[in-house]
């Protein structure tokens, strides 16, 4: 008997369970971007990020008003030098522990530490100066799209034009 009722409370908690993870949903509106709404407690959806200064300052940063690739350039911007803070504190852990240690194989460990984080930031000189040789505005991160979807890039160089 109780094993049967059991089972039947974990039905019942189960139902109840799937019942409001279906239910839930439909409860919960999205914020209307209406201009005449004031932020409440400081709250901006992203969907009016043209209320909040901050919001429109961080997605209007690029060329043209709306587009993101002045977010996406600082997202990678940002990416990349805490790689690098993180590096240059790993390189020093490892150095730490290979100065500090009197046992041969905590020595060992450091010396794995400091080589795999001088691997590390080749990568990510690497990435950067690859991004970079292969064209400049790819660091911009810049896309330009035709009407049809198709991607336009401005070419690295101008054309040459040859006169006789």
């Amino acid at each position: 008997m109780k094993q049967s009722l059991r089972f039947s409370f974990a039905m019942l908690c189960s139902f109840a369970y799937v019942a409001v993870l279906v239910a839930l949903p439909s409860l919960v509106l999205a914020d209307s971007c209406d201009p005449s709404s004031n932020p409440k407690d400081g709250f901006v959806s992203l969907v009016c990020y043209s209320k909040s200064a901050k919001l429109n300052a961080l997605y209007n940063s690029g060329d043209q008003p709306g587009d993101l690739s002045g977010f996406v350039n600082r997202v990678f911007v940002f990416a990349i030098s805490i790689g690098g803070v993180l590096a240059v504190l790993r390189l020093g852990w490892g150095a730490f522990q290979y100065a500090a240690s009197d046992l041969w194989t905590n020595k060992e460990k450091g010396k794995s530490i400091i080589k795999d984080t001088l691997l590390g930031i080749v990568l990510l000189l690497a990435v950067y100066i690859i991004l970079k040789q292969i064209d400049s505005n790819l660091l911009n991160l810049n896309i330009n799209a035709m009407d049809d979807g198709s991607a336009l890039k401005e070419p690295a160089t101008t054309p040459v034009q040859v006169t006789q």
